[in-house]
């Protein structure tokens, strides 16, 4: 089945999965991972309703008690799964694919990642098992009542505040929400930035909700040019991963910041820094200068997770923009990860030097 993948299960909806694979799905997560109490969340896209829906029907019909926080981000359904001790999780989510397609990222207790490796394999299997043509076409979920997130964003954003430190009054920034799910915390987490597409819209209007291609990046670049400002901060759709340019505009690589991330997450002398096999060579030997024992690791959350939890590392980062932290549960963050470089910025302004600088 193509919808199942190396880390999650993700494809186009009504091609390579529908209503009644996720049903299963469901049914078959908590055979498999087991536990009793789940997780569950979602994105904005325009399935997502549906498929949440057939999915926490399918938890419940396997015995599940299911705990339903509504529209979130990726890394707010990773921290209240540790946070508050769920047996397992659900984001539905297709993260930064266009808006054709939805998915399923799966967590078992702690927030370590459910990959195919270690039991999506079996959930695939089940799944093909149970399918035939007429059910599937038959299938339709029972609506769900919306989900009151309200104090689960509250709770999250205090714990952001607390971590993530002062934003500095020094820096003039812009943030692009690129219609995603980073729209429900940055206002509240990044004042006096400039904010665009903060409106919630599954159909991504304004630019695809990756930032690693160039055309996603061009009204966020044209933004900081037309307004002299220091940078901008540009998220994916589920927000859990941050890109940035600088006050030129221009990309920065997003494995040039894990040591800038590091920094802004205390003391880097002799800690491990979690890094993947395309990180640069300058990135590696900045971790180095700074004191801390450069780790590297294969690509994917299902390395770097367990990675960072096995070594003691402070933190970590990828090249594609996800970045890692010991304090918020060895997850990714995206709005974290944005926080702590910020304060890094700020002290290089002060200094004198520039982001591209």
């Amino acid at each position: 089945m193509g919808f199942f993948k190396a880390y999650d299960m993700r494809g186009t909806y009504g091609a390579d999965f529908d209503l009644a694979t996720v049903y299963e799905v469901g049914k078959a997560l908590v055979e498999v991972v087991g536990g009793k109490r789940w997780l569950v969340g979602r994105d904005c896209r325009v399935t997502s309703a549906d498929v949440h829906d057939a999915l926490t029907e399918g938890l419940r019909e396997a015995g599940a008690e299911v705990t339903d926080i509504g529209l979130c981000t990726t890394p707010m359904v990773y921290f209240f799964t540790a946070e508050d001790g769920f047996d397992g999780s659900v984001m539905v989510t297709a993260s930064h694919n266009p808006p054709t397609d939805n998915g399923l990222k799966v967590s078992k207790k702690g927030a370590l990642p459910v990959g195919y490796a270690d039991g999506l394999d079996k959930v695939e299997a089940l799944v093909a098992e149970r399918l035939s043509g007429a059910d599937r076409k038959a299938y339709k979920p029972s609506p769900a009542d919306p989900a009151d997130n309200s104090q689960y964003l509250k709770r999250y954003v205090e714990w952001m505040r607390s971590r993530g430190g002062d934003i500095p009054s020094s820096l003039k920034y812009a943030v692009d929400c690129s219609n995603g799910m980073s729209s429900l915390l940055v206002k509240d987490l990044f004042p006096g930035a400039v904010v665009i597409n903060d409106v919630l819209d599954g159909r991504f209007p304004n630019h695809s909700p990756n930032p690693l291609k160039a055309e996603a990046r061009e009204q966020l670049a044209d933004l900081v040019r037309e307004k002299s400002l220091d940078f901008g901060i540009i998220f994916d759709g589920d927000a859990d991963r941050c890109m940035f340019v600088d006050e030129t505009g221009g990309f920065v690589q997003p494995d040039y910041l894990i040591p800038v991330v590091a920094r802004g997450c205390g003391a880097v002398k002799g800690r491990k820094i979690i890094h993947d096999v395309r990180t640069s060579r300058g990135a590696i030997e900045a971790i180095r200068e700074d004191g801390g024992e450069p780790l590297m690791v294969p690509v994917g959350h299902a390395f770097a997770k367990p990675a960072l939890r096995e070594s003691g590392a402070l933190c970590g980062g990828e090249l594609a923009g996800h970045y890692y932290f010991s304090d918020f549960h060895s997850c990714d963050s995206g709005v974290l990860a944005a926080l702590r470089i910020l304060g890094q910025i700020a002290a290089a302004k002060a200094a004198g030097v520039s982001f591209s600088g």
